[in-house]
């Protein structure tokens, strides 16, 4: 889900107009678009609240296997009640198009973060950063889904460093054979290039690479992988992150090493998240999470049960910034 604020392209000419209605609900403001879906913030008047709604590219709502697979995740993640997950609320299909109803979130990206914050996200904010994105992952892999783009796009933090997993756009049933056609290349987990089936190995693999830019940075991120993002042409950039992604003998160098105020425990964290051969990453996020309580906190529970992210010990922290 794009929040408010977000770079908005095409015309109103190109969905739902600002006041126009799509059954109970009004439109208000258009969020954002793409070339997948349009995002729309609007008001319910009969529980007078906002939502989000998602209208599918008509190219897509038109596909018949898309459209089925849109439908069954959406009706898993209607289920889940998780604090770490965007709800959604209902569908809609009508002769304007396919159209998801979902929850309104206040907030912020961490992508809008990475990109106006000139520095590294401080330790401990990444920390309970992953943590909560790890707790909302448990939910939605016991539900059989592999999120398959997470992304700091797709990370949104609430006041209080709350943070919310949106966008389930390309996701897919667990076993689901993998399609490069899906996912952002430069998150994007390796066995996702190859048409194996994945699991959610997939998602902490990609959840490394969120962890590892934030902690260094953009511009520190952008220089250690200067040789694939210095091309200004996007599909260049794509191919070569998607080669090095597929290349188990390039590995990111150690966080630690290039900033000594990483703690190295959350060091390795990272690495083990960011290992190329699936078979060396966690099992699942249960397993991340009970590394990382001991690692940082004895007394937090695992992902899953804890919503509020593990008491951090000190020594996490040491820099400025935040998410």
């Amino acid at each position: 889900m794009v929040q408010s604020g977000s770079n908005v392209n095409g015309t109103e000419a190109d969905g739902l107009r600002v006041g126009e209605e799509l059954g109970k609900y009004r439109i208000v403001e258009r969020l954002g678009t793409g070339g997948e879906s349009i995002i729309y913030k609007a008001h319910d008047p009969v529980l007078d609240r906002y939502v989000a709604i998602k209208q599918i590219a008509p190219h897509l709502a038109a596909d018949e296997q898309y459209r089925q697979r849109f439908y069954e995740i959406a009706r898993r993640l209607a289920k889940l009640r998780c604090e770490e997950v965007v709800f959604v609320h209902e569908f809609i299909q009508e002769p304007r198009g396919m159209f998801v109803v979902m929850e309104f979130v206040e907030g912020h990206t961490i992508e809008t973060t990475l990109a106006n914050q000139p520095g590294p996200v401080e330790p401990k904010a990444v920390l309970q950063i992953v943590w909560q994105v790890a707790a909302g992952l448990a939910e939605v892999h016991k539900a059989g889904i592999i999120h398959r783009d997470i992304k700091p796009g797709n990370l949104i933090v609430q006041e209080g460093l709350r943070v919310k997993i949106t966008d389930f756009g390309v996701a897919a049933p667990a076993g689901v054979p993998a399609s490069v056609r899906w996912g952002t290349a430069r998150y994007i987990a390796p066995e996702l290039l190859t048409g194996v089936q994945v699991d959610g190995r997939a998602d902490i693999y990609s959840l490394g690479v969120v962890a590892y830019e934030m902690l260094l940075g953009r511009e520190k991120f952008n220089e250690i992988f200067a040789e694939i993002v210095r091309d200004p042409d996007p599909n260049v950039e794509r191919a070569r992150w998607m080669k090095w992604h597929g290349d188990r003998s390039k590995v990111a160098p150690a966080l630690h090493e290039l900033d000594p105020s990483i703690p190295e425990a959350l060091s390795r964290i990272v690495a083990r998240m960011m290992a190329k051969d699936p078979e060396g990453r966690y099992r699942n996020v249960e397993e991340l999470g009970r590394d990382i309580r001991a690692s940082f906190s004895p007394r937090a529970r695992r992902p899953g049960r804890r919503r509020r992210g593990p008491a951090l010990v000190a020594g996490a922290g040491g820099r400025g910034g935040s998410a």
